[in-house]
């Protein structure tokens, strides 16, 4: 498996899993894209969350509000 790439077990019934549902979508992790993961059926279900990486000089007091102001909109 892909270093990169983290599979995570979603148990339905924990008392936050409604909460991560909202957050995440479903998107099926197709085989041909993944040979690494050996899938033995050509899609199998998922669910994933996008991400974003965001890098920074954090002393400057005005980029950091700038950054801020960005995520905010999400």
């Amino acid at each position: 498996m892909p270093r990169n790439f983290n599979l995570l077990q979603f148990d339905a019934t924990h008392p936050g899993a409604a909460k991560v549902l909202q957050d995440h979508r479903k998107t099926p992790i197709q085989k041909a894209i993944h040979l690494l993961l050996n899938i033995a059926v050509n899609e199998l279900p998922s669910r994933v969350v996008d991400s974003y990486l965001v890098t920074t000089n954090f002393a400057d007091p005005q980029r950091n509000q700038f950054i801020k102001d960005c995520l905010n909109r999400f």
